[in-house]
């Protein structure tokens, strides 16, 4: 057995009268008969000592002492070393409901780190509510969506090849709603000017929207200013009118402001003035199923995505009216409508409860 107690993970010398240990053909290379000298098993502080598997022990070629016993060197099986990079500690980390927060860690071993996963739990009650993989090291990245405004816990568990874990600290996310969750932002040519509107879910420390166009798509100015709500939960609708829109695809886009001066600017949308465009859905939220109707806009490509931007399907739209049914299939959950066209673009955010 050992001699005196251990305190640390590392390289220790064994004694032993017997010989439970046999060399293998491949020369300076030994093997533990588990099963035989079970009762030779040892534990140290800090690491974990798995019997009666290959990892138990990594033997090195025999040194014969002075008292005449045989001495072998083992190196323990330790557990992982796992840092959690994404969400970083200590934490809290903020986080917007409905976007992708980041998951990555990196790990060391003595061994193979084989898999990494992310156990993400609810701090109320302590529920784990996902389990996710991760990528391939070194940084095992992957990603999760929260989808409620609550508070969890995330945590990085890396499995090396001899089957012992080891854990990440614990770093709190604490996910809030966004400071203004848009529904849909689009804009038609009209007899008076090009009119803007746009639909918001909730706002929170909404100042004001300022309004800015461009004739490039790159290059914006403000052209006008819509005071928000501030703090608001339920269904706004906005408005605005550009009275001097330029002949040709004017672009435009909305810049956000929260009382604390923080901007986030919207998808931009085309309007030309050669044409009256128009695109509604209704109802939205839906249950079942809900109508995009898109008027004099031929020959655009209506995309159906999720709330990462994956595209769900397609359509092509060829007449002047063209209406599409969209719901069947679509589990509870946020999507994204997206209409293009040379001339045309709108995005419509769409919920189904």
């Amino acid at each position: 057995g050992v001699h005196a107690p251990v305190a640390t993970t590392g390289l220790y010398m064994l004694n032993s009268t017997a010989a439970p240990f046999t060399a293998s053909t491949v020369p300076g290379v030994f093997t533990v008969d588990a099963n035989t000298y079970r009762n030779f098993g040892f534990g140290f502080t800090g690491a974990t000592v798995h019997y009666g598997t290959m990892f138990d022990w990594r033997i090195s070629a025999p040194i014969v002492s002075a008292c005449g016993r045989t001495q072998i060197t083992a190196t323990v099986n330790c557990n992982p070393v796992v840092t959690l990079t994404s969400p970083a500690p200590p934490g809290p980390v903020s986080q917007v409901v409905n976007t992708a927060l980041a998951l990555s860690s990196t790990a060391t071993d003595d061994g193979t780190i084989v898999s990494m996963s992310y156990i993400i739990k609810r701090v109320s009650d302590g529920v784990t509510v996902a389990t996710v993989t991760g990528g391939a090291g070194p940084n095992y990245m992957a990603s999760w969506t929260p989808t409620i405004v609550q508070d969890y816990t995330v945590t990085a568990i890396a499995t090396d090849n001899g089957g012992i874990t080891g854990s990440s600290s614990i770093v709190t996310v604490s996910v809030g709603a966004l400071p203004v969750e848009l529904i849909s932002f689009s804009g038609k040519n009209t007899n008076e000017g090009n009119l803007l509107t746009w639909l918001t879910a909730s706002e929170k420390n909404n100042s004001y929207f300022d309004i800015e166009r461009s004739l490039s798509g790159k290059d914006f100015n403000v052209i006008g200013k819509i005071k928000g709500l501030g703090d608001f939960s339920g269904i706004s609708h906005y408005s605005f009118m550009d009275e001097d829109p330029s002949i040709g695809n004017n672009f435009y886009r909305l810049a956000q402001y929260d009382l604390d001066g923080v901007v986030d600017r919207t998808e931009m949308i085309v309007i030309s003035n050669n044409g009256i465009p128009f695109c509604s859905v209704s109802p939205n939220p839906f249950e079942n199923y809900t109508t995009l109707l898109i008027q004099n806009i031929p020959n655009a490509t209506v995309e159906l995505m999720d709330i990462n931007g994956v595209i769900i399907t397609t359509h092509t739209t060829v007449d002047a009216i063209t209406q599409i049914t969209i719901g069947q299939g679509l589990a509870s959950g946020v999507y994204q409508l997206r209409i293009l066209s040379d001339s045309y673009t709108s995005v419509f955010k769409i919920v189904k409860i």
